[in-house]
């Protein structure tokens, strides 16, 4: 019988088994229909047919696009999973790229970071604090909770932050009455996890200028949580897709800015300073693991002002660069993403 297949393959009629379920997924929205002859339905059809085999004929030019330089299915077998050729690659060398032999896709986010369904803050510092959750892939965030003084614990369930799903990078927002704003390194969310199991507990002390956050590991120690800059959202904005983010700086002082990436808990260097009327820009491939989909969030340096942080964009290698327009006075200064 025909199987579920991408919209846009048309032209004839395939059976056989069942298509792998992670490229369905790749292809997106699925339907019952037949096969044409663009690079994924012909993928599509060299697997599901018996005689899954390598096609050399071509593969060079089609994968020229991307940067590499490949002219046999025998040199492209670390490349079958590879984010964005991969598909490319599979459709010329189907025995190559067959589930036995091709290497497992790589992971989306750094395996090491903490999974979570929620989050727990404890005060035990010289301060009143509140905290808020920041779903760095859309830009949404839970309100803050109230104020509360040493000796202190509330708890918020990541599942309560509208769009939020699974594999989703959330960092916790620490606001100190009369005192810093600190961003804590990210989590991922995780819906298949208790509370009991999934939560992420922290807690801050310290004083209103020197506040420090830790977690407590499963052995029962505990480990410092590093911080980030304070995050300057002003009003909501959704995430654009984006393969480089470019701050121009329009503003009364000299600007420098890194990259953040978030899925990997991951800095790039620091830029060169730039002043008024200039630009610099970061590609989001700063790191040699950064998967299509990734959130990244510029943190800005301003001499002799303070560090921020803004609204996030989400890698992909096709799209145009983010830019951001940096205003404002050294002390009052913000960075808007232009045409959003």
């Amino acid at each position: 019988m025909a199987q579920d297949i991408p919209l846009g393959c048309q032209g004839c009629s395939v059976a056989g088994p069942r298509w792998p379920q992670s490229t369905l997924r790749e292809a997106g929205h699925l339907k019952r229909g037949t096969l044409g002859q663009g690079p994924f339905c012909r993928l599509l059809k060299a697997s599901l047919a018996e005689d899954c085999t390598d096609s050399d004929d071509g593969l060079k030019d089609a994968v020229a696009p991307f940067g590499l330089s490949i002219g046999y299915c025998s040199q492209a077998a670390d490349k079958c999973n590879a984010w964005p050729v991969g598909s490319v690659i599979r459709s010329y060398c189907c025995a190559t790229c067959s589930q036995e032999s091709a290497p497992a896709p790589s992971p989306i986010y750094d395996p090491n970071l903490t999974r979570a369904s929620q989050v727990c803050v404890s005060n035990k510092g010289g301060f009143k604090l509140k905290f808020e959750l920041w779903d760095t892939e859309t830009n949404m965030r839970m309100p803050a909770t109230n104020s509360y003084a040493a000796g202190g614990k509330e708890c918020r369930n990541i599942s309560d932050i509208l769009m939020v799903e699974g594999g989703h990078p959330v960092v916790t927002v620490v606001y100190l009455t009369a005192g810093k704003t600190i961003t804590l390194s990210p989590v991922i969310y995780d819906p298949a996890l208790s509370a009991a199991a999934g939560s992420h507990n922290l807690t801050c002390k310290g004083g209103t200028g020197t506040p420090s956050c830790v977690k407590y590991l499963t052995d029962g120690s505990q480990a410092d949580v590093p911080q980030f800059p304070a995050p300057d959202f002003a009003v909501w904005r959704p995430a654009v897709r984006a393969s480089q983010i470019c701050l121009q700086n329009s503003g009364g002082y000299r600007l420098r800015f890194q990259v953040w990436n978030t899925a990997w808990n991951a800095l790039s260097p620091v830029s060169d300073g730039f002043d008024h009327s200039s630009s610099k820009c970061i590609s989001g491939d700063f790191m040699s693991e950064v998967q299509e989909g990734n959130p990244l969030v510029p943190i800005t340096y301003v001499q002799g002002g303070g560090p921020l942080m803004f609204h996030s964009v989400i890698y992909d290698v096709t799209a145009a660069a983010a830019i951001y327009s940096c205003g404002g006075g050294t002390g009052t200064y913000s960075c808007s993403l232009i045409g959003a």
